[in-house]
């Protein structure tokens, strides 16, 4: 599932304090990809009403294994499915249950070298790997004690076969606090910590590994800094600059330049409102929307350690489609009907800038890279989710 706050951020993140430093305005610099790369698409899963092996209802995680097949994880139903390189569907994988190769809340999914699959199951705090024909080989548990995030994005496994589950201290304690006004309006004012327990490829507990934490709720709307961990070990920042943001990747700082997006006074109008109703609900005052918005509003880092940096785009008004109106109902109750692009600035693993994408989906949701390949999650009209596969073009 997505990371939503309301500052738009997608993936699991965190926010951190922001740190200023004036850079000159310039034009972004021209990858390798040139300087507008296009996608075109390859294949689409997914349908309105079909058969149900092909109609998502909340598609949360998906891997491409060696072979082709293509791993889907769908957060309505208790088995992951399976479908070959032409989109045909293959199969499911496990089922409800707490035996071997069975699921309680399947959470994520990572590729574990060419031919496995590795499963995160939140709800049993256990982690099974399958082969390529779906059949379980081998799980570990994690620590008893451990709270886990519910993000699909929680689990990494590196070249060496370490792998790394996401824990937060926040979501126990939001868990007890519930029916508790009181407490809920002080946990809100925390910030959350996250960290990676980091397992041997055996299921050996290493340790756990604590991101860093933001010192205190921003009082500014739209994030500051945005961070996450790589497989590799590393901490990537992404920190927003008065005309750009500043990439840190490792010891390394890359300063990126991006023209300024002003707040239509609609979409002003609109994020004042609902920030209203927001800071009633967390007890503390309206946060204020500057006049310019952050350049950032999200990071994720694909399977070869590629960044890819959501960027602040100019919104245009639109209507809510049936389905977003009922998401929106079921999560905050506000309504949206100011919408932003889906834009991304790509860089190497090392930092090089490749280039900017646009997708033409504006609710798309990262899920897969894998050289000029890029898999996302895209929303009907209706709330059902399509897979779709496309290749970035120059």
């Amino acid at each position: 599932m997505e990371c939503p706050t309301t500052a738009g951020l997608s993936g699991c993140l965190m926010v951190m304090s922001m740190l200023t430093s004036p850079l000159t305005a310039q034009e972004p610099p021209r990858g390798p990809w040139g300087p507008s790369p296009s996608l075109h698409e390859e294949l689409r899963i997914g349908s309105l009403a079909g058969p149900p092996e092909s109609t998502f209802g909340s598609v949360d995680d998906l891997i491409v294994l060696d072979d082709g097949s293509i791993w889907i994880l769908d957060g309505q139903q208790t088995t992951i499915l399976r479908f070959d390189a032409s989109g045909a569907y293959i199969g499911s994988v496990g089922r409800e249950g707490e035996g071997p190769g069975e699921f309680r809340r399947p959470q994520s999914l990572a590729a574990r070298g060419p031919d496995r699959a590795l499963v995160w199951d939140s709800g049993l705090g256990r982690a099974t790997t399958f082969d390529l024909h779906g059949d379980p080989i081998g799980s570990f548990r994690g620590p008893s004690g451990m709270v886990w995030s519910a993000y699909h994005e929680e689990l990494m496994v590196s070249d060496s076969d370490i792998v790394w589950v996401l824990t937060t201290s926040a979501f126990g304690a939001l868990a007890e606090a519930r029916g508790d006004p009181d407490r809920l309006r002080a946990l809100a004012r925390d910030p959350s910590r996250n960290g990676w327990v980091r397992f041997t490829a055996e299921g050996e507990t290493l340790d756990t590994v604590w991101v860093p934490e933001s010192d205190s709720e921003p009082e500014v709307y739209g994030l500051d800094a945005v961070g996450t961990m790589r497989s590799q070990g590393d901490v990537i920042r992404v920190v927003g600059e008065e005309v750009g943001y500043t990439l840190h990747v490792g010891s390394r700082r890359i300063e990126h330049t991006s023209p300024r997006v002003a707040f239509t006074r609609g979409e002003r109008a609109e994020i004042e409102r609902n920030e209203r109703v927001f800071a009633g609900r967390r007890g503390s005052a309206p946060k204020t929307v500057p006049r310019y918005k952050s350049p950032i509003t999200g990071l994720w880092i694909d399977g070869h350690g590629r960044i890819w940096v959501h960027r602040a785009t100019e919104a245009v008004e639109g209507e809510q489609s049936p389905g977003e109106i009922e998401l929106r109902e079921r999560y905050d109750g506000v309504p949206w009907t100011w919408f932003e692009p889906f834009v991304t600035d790509v860089f190497d693993a090392d930092g090089t800038f490749l280039g900017q994408v646009t997708f033409p989906e504006r609710r798309s949701m990262l899920l897969w890279a894998e050289g000029d390949e890029v898999w996302v999650r895209e929303t009907g009209e209706y709330g059902e989710h399509y897979v779709v596969k496309y290749r970035i073009t120059r």
